[in-house]
């Protein structure tokens, strides 16, 4: 550890105490990184926030209690901050956290009453929280090693859900006919499916076998399985392509958006007034005007000689995204040492097609190659005189 300091941590670790019979050691730990790792300043945050990840631990934590193990159905409890806290619940209900004699000094838990009751466990079930209640704490300035036991060496409950359904092409984008085949790893689990857009439920009709879907349509899925709750309901848009035609003759070269900021994602500019603007024959970094903490989107159109299947690849450091036709064919997140290149395989016609491209680098390296192959050709790079951009 720095002096005075915790190094960056691992958000459920401080909490694996609980699951040792020392609950006070989680909640000893709790409070030191909720005052050492956290401050309002630009460097307030001892790592990646990745998404919002860090924020959330800071406010469940504070809240006393957090979800360390994503579908498992409990909450292990650490040590609140605030005197009282309510949540405001989605069925109307209310959830109070209150902590009695709270402080700075007094981290640990005495004892606890969940709806007047005593309460002597350091697991909080979510069906609990949801019902509504109050979870009441009398804090303390020594530990109380007796406190949360009723609990120790049981793991959080879990819950089980049917598996994940998916279709056996990673693209739906087809010329005349796409075979719709839906898998799902679980042998046991039954697909539903719908084809009107509407949410499938058991009732909705089963995929057995393989079947064509020749016009754009909206395929939604899900999985039942005996003993475990529905899976997530699975869209895809399966889509005829069609290329566009243009009002007048495109002129060559994208159009390209130059921002800066600090950006660890394609969407953290998307609302931001760009710093420059401009036409470029082909996506590229040489437009950029520092090295690092910069954002570029390039978007026009790309003309495709001839009717077939198309592979695309993007390698962008730190991360990037593709889209064509305004669908997005994958995205690429985070900092690595080297830029992993990604790719995506669809059916386009021949004609024109919208493409966009979206670039963020944060600091060390910076590269980006966007390449295709197609019929009659091997990869290489998207050359300059098939990307073009529509007039105003």
């Amino acid at each position: 550890m720095q002096a005075g300091r915790v190094q960056q941590f691992s958000a459920g670790l401080a909490y694996f105490y609980c699951f040792a019979g020392q609950p006070w050691k989680t909640q000893a730990m709790i409070r030191r990184i909720l005052k050492e790792q956290y401050d309002a300043t630009p460097g307030g945050l001892n790592g990646n926030e990745d998404c919002g990840q860090m924020s959330a631990w800071y406010i469940l934590s504070a809240l006393g209690f957090y979800s360390v193990c994503p579908g498992q159905t409990a909450y292990v409890i650490g040590s609140p901050l605030f005197d009282k806290a309510v949540l405001k619940l989605d069925n109307g209900k209310t959830f109070t956290v209150s902590a009695r004699a709270n402080g700075s000094r007094k981290p640990y838990i005495q004892n606890a009453r969940l709806n007047g009751q005593p309460w002597n466990d350091y697991l909080l079930d979510h069906a609990t929280l949801v019902a509504g209640g109050e979870l009441e704490f009398q804090m303390g300035a020594r530990p109380q090693k007796d406190w949360g036991l009723a609990g120790a060496g049981r793991p959080a409950p879990e819950i089980r859900v049917s598996g994940v359904p998916y279709l056996t092409q990673s693209s739906g984008k087809f010329l005349d006919r796409f075979n719709a085949d839906m898998r799902c790893d679980d042998p046991k689990a039954e697909i539903r499916y719908t084809l009107d857009g509407s949410t499938p439920n058991s009732n909705s009709e089963r995929f057995t076998t393989p079947f064509d879907v020749s016009v754009t349509t909206e395929l939604k899925m899900r999985t039942y399985t005996e003993g475990a709750a529905p899976s997530l309901v699975v869209s895809r848009t399966l889509t005829r392509s069609e290329p566009l035609v243009p009002a007048a003759p495109p002129l060559p070269g994208l159009k390209y958006a130059y921002y800066e900021g600090i950006y660890r994602s394609v969407y953290d500019f998307a609302k931001d007034t760009p710093v420059a603007t401009g036409v470029v024959d082909q996506p590229t970094v040489e437009v950029r005007r520092r090295n690092d903490w910069i954002g570029l989107v390039f978007d026009g159109l790309i003309q495709i000689p001839q009717e077939g299947e198309y592979t695309f690849y993007l390698a962008a450091k730190d991360g990037g995204q593709l889209l064509l036709d305004s669908e997005e064919q994958f995205e690429s997140d985070g900092r690595k040492d080297e830029a992993l290149p990604q790719q995506s395989i669809l059916a386009l016609r021949a004609g024109f097609h919208r493409f966009t491209v979206k670039f963020y680098k944060c600091t060390d390296k910076i590269s980006l190659a966007a390449d295709w192959s197609g019929p009659g050709f091997a990869r290489t790079a998207i050359p300059q005189d098939v990307l073009f951009h529509a007039r105003e």
